[in-house]
């Protein structure tokens, strides 16, 4: 599993939610619902069994910027 991944699919998911709003479009909103749930689990267990954050979320933490990879 790749942090990283995950965390794209959770902000796409989370942005397809809300462009999906409206009463015509509960399939959409069912269907990123799905893709969010899906990302937060997967990166849940990642992080649950050790694994290193994403990238985005490890920029400037303890005031130093994240190395590329």
């Amino acid at each position: 599993m790749d942090p990283d991944t995950a965390l794209e699919h959770l902000r796409a998911g989370i942005l397809r939610w809300f462009e999906a709003g409206g009463v015509d479009a509960i399939e959409a909103e069912r269907d990123a619902a799905a893709e969010i749930v899906e990302a937060a689990i997967s990166l849940d267990v990642w992080l649950s069994a050790g694994g290193f954050m994403p990238l985005a979320w490890r920029s400037h933490r303890n005031g130093a910027a994240a190395a590329e990879g």
